[in-house]
């Protein structure tokens, strides 16, 4: 499997880790590739839903072990092929961080305290906020940026950091420019340092430092309330004013980027109102009024 994933980027590896890591919890010890079996792989994303996971995470787990699956099959290491079900996953509205619920966390994340890496921490975190509303980035690509790929307003990222494999040039608002101004420190590397779960597939630390400035701010902090609620506050943004969000999120169809599109922000007229208005008679019209 390292040769099959050389080169691609570490979000994609960290999910094979992942997976492989909820499966020897489920299982209480590393299973072997001759070991794999359809009652496993099942088991494995019933125990998943019964600590709370959605079945969609339990989906992609299954996915990536499947893929190991398989590939263990074609080397004929095992001989079957996986025969495990996906689960059915309800169909969510996206929703997205609109420009009030920003405001919030702007305000909130002024409002953090001491250091990060030798900045402040306010100031690191309005950068990172900025960047990611302006260029809709995965906070894994986010965090790789390297002050080399800042050409002026505009940031080029490298395709070796994008889960799409594909170098971006993508623009800055002047907001976000002034604001990387304020972390700038010419010896360093990384745009966004952070020293304590560089590396991780979960971003675990990063996260619970933005639930604490969701929380501040007065709005949710649920799975899907994270970083890629931004990413969808592009998307949606961008779709609502003519642009392409397919391009920006660097996705191969509209299809999914249509997953990320929040209609309360990108629906251009209100369905209803496109519908021929039958004549409500007045004796009607009267009677609702009387009921208010």
């Amino acid at each position: 499997m390292p040769a099959r994933l050389a080169g691609r980027p570490a979000s994609t590896i960290d999910a094979y880790q992942n997976a492989l890591t909820n499966l020897a919890k489920f299982a209480g010890r590393e299973v072997l590739s001759e070991e794999l079996n359809d009652d496993l792989g099942a088991g494995c994303m019933a125990w998943l839903l019964e600590r709370g996971r959605s079945p969609a995470t339990a989906n992609k787990v299954r996915a990536h072990l499947t893929a190991v699956w398989r590939l263990a099959k074609r080397r004929d290491l095992i001989g079957r092929s996986p025969q495990v079900e996906r689960l059915r996953e309800p169909k969510r509205q996206p929703k997205a961080w609109r420009a009030a619920d920003l405001g919030k966390i702007l305000a909130s994340a002024a409002r953090e305290q001491g250091e990060i890496a030798g900045v402040r921490a306010a100031d690191w975190w309005m950068a990172l906020f900025l960047v990611l509303y302006d260029t809709g980035l995965r906070i894994s690509a986010t965090m790789a940026l390297e002050w080399a790929w800042l050409d002026g307003d505009m940031l080029d990222v490298c395709a070796e950091v994008q889960k799409q494999n594909a170098d971006q040039s993508l623009d800055l608002s002047a907001d976000a420019l002034a604001a990387l101004d304020a972390i700038r420190r010419p010896t360093r590397r990384h745009i966004f340092p952070w020293p304590w779960d560089r590396g991780g597939p979960q971003w675990a630390t990063l996260n619970r430092r933005l639930r604490r400035i969701l929380t501040r701010a007065g709005l949710p902090t649920t799975r899907r309330d994270l970083f890629h609620k931004l990413r969808r506050s592009n998307a949606s943004y961008l779709k609502a004013a003519g642009g392409d969000p397919t391009s920006q999120l660097g996705h191969s169809t509209e299809r999914v980027t249509r997953a990320y599109l929040d209609p309360r922000i990108c629906r251009p007229r209100r369905q209803v109102d496109l519908l021929p208005r039958p004549k409500v008679p007045k004796a009607i019209r009267q009677s609702q009024l009387l009921l208010f």
